[in-house]
């Protein structure tokens, strides 16, 4: 059975859009500052400044259909508004059909860009059109549009785009956020001699030629925060971690930056950066200030492969505390606990003390222990053993 009061024209739609977005205190300023950068850029036609083809059609000949489309998303409105650029904005697609009632244009893909040129003051709507008098053409279309496997951009690929602006872009373009970010995270890279890359891409030859380092880091996503954030470690030292692993985990055998070591020296480092924390003080004036070094190879030597580590005490945080911590709290746990276990701390070499939360207990030190991290210490004691037979 049809439901008429589905089907809504734009201009009214946008006008419930426009209602609601003025509850927000953000709103009256994004709108404002999206107009004035727009007639600053593009002149007060900035509604001409289109792509060219497809046809335009007014506003008021064009109608929404809510039987078929997703409700308007008011914060995807006012987070394209900001940076919304007539000269990309590609056009909607309409479908004009003949119905007993008269012939309705109904948009049934790119609704936000229709919504957002009506509240921008555009007179038309630019669209793709298709004529029919098939009524339920909308509904065919919006789910092969919808299903069609439209693979949004990964982290890394939104990098790339924001470092070829800012090495074949003028002095502007530092006016971006994204660009700013993108040229720390760049700088990040150069310093720790690591290169940022997808694993889907670690087979495309072409990506292959592109690098420059011989270790590479899969998760972008980590660095960005770092970036992006105002409670960071400070890139100096997401730079010494870097190295510190590149140093231990020598790309011959390792050359991925295992994300699990990331994290635990990550939070380590966090934690020596406390107010009134002076560990990294003390640790300077005993000699040893390439403690991240130290505690990497005792890991390597006890558990090998730092994927199967980071396995391994995904495990045992499960196995002994049933879960609760965050990734980087597991982690730094498990690597100073083995640490503290397979050191001896009568040996000067050995540092007097590892920056972790001590009341984060994983079992390891008590020997309660999961059998995939039991298994990884069997291996360590029999080179252990297999040594001492060669030595004799």
């Amino acid at each position: 059975m049809e439901n008429n009061n589905k089907k809504i024209k734009l201009v009214d739609l946008v006008e419930e859009v426009i209602s609601r977005l003025a509850k927000n205190p953000k709103w009256p300023g994004i709108l404002q500052s999206a107009k004035n950068r727009l007639i600053t850029e593009y002149g007060n036609e900035y509604f001409n400044s289109l792509p060219e083809g497809g046809i335009d059609i007014s506003i008021e000949k064009i109608w929404v259909n809510y039987e078929i489309q997703r409700d308007v998303d008011d914060n995807k409105i006012m987070g394209i508004i900001e940076k919304f650029m007539p000269s990309v904005c590609t056009p909607s697609s309409a479908v004009a059909i003949e119905e007993d009632e008269g012939s309705y244009i109904y948009v049934y893909d790119g609704q936000h860009r229709a919504v957002i040129c009506a509240i921008l003051g555009f007179p038309f709507v630019r669209c793709s059109r298709h004529n029919t008098k098939d009524k339920t053409f909308p509904a065919k279309a919006f789910r092969i549009v919808n299903e069609s496997g439209i693979t949004l951009p990964s982290k890394l690929e939104l990098y790339r785009t924001s470092l070829y602006r800012l090495r074949h872009g003028d002095n502007t373009v530092m006016q971006d956020k994204d660009v700013r970010e993108a040229k720390r995270m760049h700088e990040i890279s150069e310093l720790a001699g690591v290169d940022w890359i997808d694993k889907k891409n670690l087979k495309v030859k072409r990506r292959q030629e592109e690098r420059m380092h011989d270790h590479y880091f899969t998760m972008i996503s980590l660095i960005e925060k770092e970036v992006q954030g105002s409670k960071g470690i400070g890139d100096d030292a997401v730079v010494n971690i870097m190295k510190a692993i590149k140093e231990v985990y020598t790309a011959d055998m390792y050359p991925e930056i295992e994300q699990g070591l990331y994290m635990g020296l990550f939070e380590m480092v966090a934690k020596t950066q406390e107010k009134n924390n002076h560990f990294q003080k003390r640790l300077k004036r005993a000699g040893h200030e390439d403690w991240m070094q130290k505690i990497l190879q005792v890991l390597l030597d006890v558990t090998g492969d730092p994927k199967e580590f980071q396995q391994a005490c995904r495990s045992q945080h499960k196995h002994h505390r049933g879960g609760g911590l965050t990734a980087g709290r597991f982690m730094s746990g498990c690597m100073g606990e083995i640490y503290q276990k397979f050191t001896d701390p009568a040996d000067k070499n050995t540092l007097p003390f590892v920056p972790y939360n001590e009341n984060d207990d994983l079992g390891i030190t008590n020997d309660n222990l999961h059998p995939h991290m039991e298994s990884l210490f069997d291996k360590h004691k029999k080179k252990q053993s297999m040594s001492l037979v060669k030595n004799v």
